[in-house]
Order: C-alpha cells, then structure tokens, then sequence
C-alpha cells in the first residue's frame, strides 16, 4: 500500500472514528450527562457501542500516523474497547460517564485536527 493509500484509508477511518465521538455527543444530548442519566441503560448501551467501534478502528489506523501524532493516547481507546468488550459486567458507570464527558471530546477534536491536516 502506498502512503497515499495508507493517508486515504486513515483519513477514512478518523470520520468512521469522528462519528461514533458524534453518536455519544448526541447520546448524552438526548438522555443528559448526570450520574443518574449514566444508569439509563440505553445511554449506557449506546455509549459502549460507540466506545467498541471507537476503539476496533483505532487499531486500523496506520503505525504512521499513530507514530506521527503520539501526542494522542490511541492505546487507550483501544485498552477501553478490549476491556468493555471482555468485561462488561465490570465497566464502571461513573469511569464510563467520565470517559464519554472528559476525554472523547478532546479525542475527536484531535482526530478531526489529523484530519484536517490530511486533506
């Protein structure tokens, strides 16, 4: 694969990436951001969802452009998809309301810098 493939590809990735961040910002416009609202299950489900999806394309994304911006925890988002996904009884409801309140905003505007910077 070529750099520009490779660029093309990540690129692609980022909006898939860009979405799902989109998907829990309008998750909790709907249901609300309280630590009550995190017991909802479907805001709890839907949050997951996009945590999953989140993650598994992160691990898609080019050694490159990882290495490039590594100033952005990708292993993180993928450590968050490997352990939802394993142990779901265990997700913690206040460490996942923290996670889609306080660090998949800043992910996504940093995705959307990367990509910004590619096209």
């Amino acid at each position: 694969m070529t750099a520009e493939q490779s660029s093309k590809r990540d690129a692609e990735y980022l909006k898939i990436i860009i979405g799902f961040c989109d998907d829990i910002d309008e998750l909790i416009r709907l249901h609300g951001s309280d630590e009550e609202d995190f017991y909802k299950i479907s805001l709890q489900y839907g949050c997951i969802f996009s945590l999953i999806q989140i993650g598994e394309y992160v691990k898609r994304l080019s050694k490159s452009l990882t290495a490039e911006h590594s100033n952005i925890d990708w292993g993180a988002a993928a450590k968050m998809r490997d352990f939802v996904v394993h142990n779901y009884m265990d997700v913690n409801i206040l460490r996942l309301r923290s996670t889609v309140l306080t660090d998949i905003p800043s992910f996504r505007e940093n995705c959307q810098s990367i990509i910004d910077s590619i096209v």
